[in-house]
């Protein structure tokens, strides 16, 4: 299966906001898995995700803010 990481791990790798990671996990852009409630991702699966052509336009971090209202 490959090296395990977490969300904190992710956001780090990629330097996202974790709001922007849970964001494209929830619109089915980045492949992940779900362990209970926890997100976690392969590190394989990550480094696949970075190279397809069809997310350089996915990668735009979310302006969402969570608990604040516009």
């Amino acid at each position: 299966m490959g090296e395990i990481l977490s969300v904190k791990e992710v956001v780090q790798w990629l330097g996202v906001p974790a709001p922007t990671l849970y964001l494209w996990c929830r619109e089915g852009h980045l492949p992940h898995k779900r362990l209970g409630r926890r997100i976690v991702f392969t590190k394989q699966t990550v480094e696949a995700w970075l190279h397809t052509s069809d997310n350089k336009t996915k990668m735009t971090p979310s302006n969402e803010s969570r608990g604040s209202n516009p």
